[in-house]
């Protein structure tokens, strides 16, 4: 276990923008992690776990609180049965694990191909596209309490809706347990790759982003991207962030010097001027560190 201060936000998000975090916490075990959880709350610390980054942005300034990564290999393992059972650590990556079942002949993950996400941030926000969702092949979760305590939450427990789930924010996912299906490998493998080329077609994919910045909207037939293409959305700049000319619903970090107030700013443009056009509120996947309202979720959003 490593415990780290001063590390710079930037370099652990795939939007490489946010300033220092107080402490950071590299979790190598289980026993380490428990023991940091139980400690942290003898002294009413809060411990915020970060997978690999991809939907999350912290403030310029210093973040106060501790945050933790689990960056051991007793947390990137993974196990496929003969079934299509999969039983897999939160620290795997998500786009690792779909090739991999793919070429064992396991359809369901085919959605998850170029989205940068480990299992636990996966699940959290119930990460998808073409489609498809973690949620429709997660069977349950196991996870660590602030307290140190071990459970699990079943699917029906979870309550997957559009781009979130019903896990407790101070709970710590350390293992998800999938259902897929068995099929055709060169089938799978295929459509694992269509999606991907189409990813690499219609997104910016080598310039630092989040993804998607917003939910798409509920009971609307139009996306968040075709919401902000319409409003002019593409190109539009502040300091270093630029919704991107590919896809207006990506922000992206053109010259890696952007910070989290240029996006802040730039995504709340968008929100303005799709709200004064259309009179929709659009909902940020992105998940804001050091926000009142990081970690609460809306129920607004549909199914891309």
């Amino acid at each position: 276990m490593r415990l780290r201060k001063g590390v710079l936000a930037s370099r652990l998000t795939t939007v490489a923008v946010g300033g220092e975090l107080s402490l950071l916490v590299e979790a190598e075990t289980l026993f380490g992690l428990q023991s940091v959880l139980q400690l942290a709350s003898q002294f009413g610390i809060t411990v915020s776990p970060l997978g690999f980054g991809s939907n999350s942005i912290f403030p310029d300034e210093a973040y106060p609180g501790c945050v933790v990564m689990l960056t051991g290999e007793e947390f990137k393992n993974f196990d496929i049965g003969a079934n299509g059972n999969v039983r897999v650590q939160s620290g795997f990556g998500l786009m690792r694990l779909a090739r991999i079942t793919a070429q064992a002949g396991f359809s369901g993950l085919e959605f998850a191909a170029g989205i940068p996400a480990s299992l636990g941030g996966a699940v959290r926000m119930n990460a998808g596209a073409h489609g498809g969702d973690i949620g429709g092949v997660l069977q349950s979760v196991r996870c660590i309490s602030p307290q140190g305590e071990i459970f699990d939450l079943s699917h029906s427990e979870l309550k997957f809706h559009y781009r979130r789930c019903f896990l407790p924010e101070d709970a710590i996912i350390l293992e998800a347990r999938l259902h897929l299906v068995s099929g055709d490998a060169l089938t799978i493998q295929s459509s694992l790759t269509k999606n991907l080329e189409y990813r690499k077609a219609t997104q910016p994919l080598t310039l630092p982003s989040f993804g998607s910045v917003f939910r798409n909207p509920a009971n609307d037939n139009r996306s968040a991207g075709e919401l902000l293409e319409r409003i002019g959305a593409k190109g539009e700049e502040r300091g270093g962030a630029m919704f991107s000319d590919l896809h207006a619903n990506w922000i992206v970090n053109t010259a890696r010097n952007a910070t989290a107030q240029d996006v802040k700013s730039l995504m709340k443009w968008g929100q303005e001027r799709v709200q004064d056009a259309f009179g929709v509120v659009l909902i940020p996947e992105v998940v804001e560190w050091g926000s009142p309202h990081c970690g609460i979720e809306s129920s607004n959003g549909r199914r891309r």
